[in-house]
């Protein structure tokens, strides 16, 4: 029987592969995902930023974490927390995945405002924050000030569902 460091490790090794790797298919996939969120905005050149931009560096960062893990892990004297880690704080992790994945899904159906406006209650409910004007304050400026600053300042449009 392995001991709990090296079978830590070997968690660790597994879950940073699947996430380089999951990074690597959904950077190559993400034009695919994205194209559908395309406009055409008037006075923009072709060298506004694309859609898949901003996915595309997220999973970039996501990659080099991972890789980050894959390469320290002989070097490091101790291992990442993955399997020591509490059940509750599992829940926990897949309550905020079940609320991206839910924000993804309705990004399209309702826009980037209205969902964003929903997810900031959602996962601050899933992650146990209880202050209810700080979370009305962040859900209700955060993503018209992101809106904001993507159409104005970056010249990217997001998706505005069927509000229009």
């Amino acid at each position: 029987m392995l001991d709990p460091a090296t079978t830590s490790r070997r968690w660790e090794a597994g879950v940073a592969l699947a996430l380089l790797c999951g990074a690597v298919a959904l950077f190559l996939a993400v034009p695919t995902l994205v194209s559908g969120w395309a406009f055409t905005m008037p006075g923009t050149t072709d060298n506004a930023l694309q859609p898949s931009f901003f996915p595309r560096a997220v999973l970039v960062l996501l990659g080099l974490a991972a890789a980050a893990v894959l390469a320290t892990g002989r070097i490091r004297k101790d291992s990442i927390p993955l399997v020591s880690t509490p059940r509750d704080e599992w829940l926990q992790l897949l309550r905020v995945l079940a609320t991206v994945i839910a924000y993804f899904a309705c990004i399209r159906l309702i826009g980037f405002q209205l969902a964003s406006m929903l997810y900031v209650p959602a996962t601050a409910l899933a992650v146990g924050f209880r202050r209810p004007l700080l979370v009305a304050a962040v859900a209700l400026g955060f993503p018209v000030c992101t809106w904001a600053v993507f159409r104005y300042g970056l010249g990217v449009m997001l998706p505005s569902g069927p509000f229009g």
